[in-house]
């Protein structure tokens, strides 16, 4: 499968992996979510990882201390300001103009971020890549996405890859010929869930 829809298989497998059940438990082990992506479509290794790497954002969004800390949608949701306005004019400012939850960080350990970070970064990334002007027109360039982002945050090569991933995905979904099936929205695949045992639809 190519990197775009890795991206969404991987957004589904994170969905599912922190879902709770009306006790406050975890709904589906990684058996589960494995047994749910179809054994052919994702190798159990690597539901592994993307299940661990899920987990522990939610543990460490849940882990607070009491302080406020900058939830996820403000990571995803940040824009750069408009020139002259006020405020971060990077996301590596505005992260470090606030608290992360404790088990997430934003500090590279021998060069790298954590997967957890890396995630974020990469919905970051690829919500501003697809976001359009009023005249229906592409708002970033990956240039503009690469200084937004901090120059020493993320690597040129890593933001043209995940703007290339969901642009190509972006197109796919317009320009799709679909001999007359329903194309499935991004939402439809992240928020699909097996249906429960004797229940009609695709396992």
């Amino acid at each position: 499968i190519n990197n775009a829809a890795a991206a969404l298989l991987r957004e589904w497998v994170y969905s599912i992996a922190t879902e709770k059940n009306e006790l406050g438990g975890l709904r589906y082990s990684g058996k589960d979510i494995h047994v749910a992506a179809g054994q052919d479509l994702l190798g159990e290794s690597t539901v592994r990882v993307w299940v661990a790497d899920a987990r522990e954002l939610a543990r460490g969004a849940e882990d607070t201390g009491g302080k406020p800390v900058l939830e996820r949608d403000a990571v995803v949701g940040w824009r750069p300001p408009l020139p002259g306005a006020p405020g971060p004019r990077t996301l590596q400012e505005h992260l470090e103009n606030h608290r992360m939850p404790e088990k997430i960080s934003f500090e590279t350990t021998g060069g790298k971020l954590s997967n957890a970070a890396m995630v974020l970064l990469r919905e970051w990334v690829q919500s501003l890549a697809t976001e359009k002007n009023e005249l229906g027109r592409l708002h970033y360039s990956i240039k503009d996405i690469h200084a937004a982002a901090g120059h020493e945050f993320l690597s040129y090569s890593t933001v043209r890859r995940w703007v290339a991933d969901a642009r190509e995905l972006a197109r796919g979904a317009e320009d799709a010929d679909t001999g007359g099936k329903p194309v499935l929205e991004r939402d439809a695949v992240v928020g699909w869930r097996p249906p429960l045992p004797g229940a009609p639809g695709p396992r």
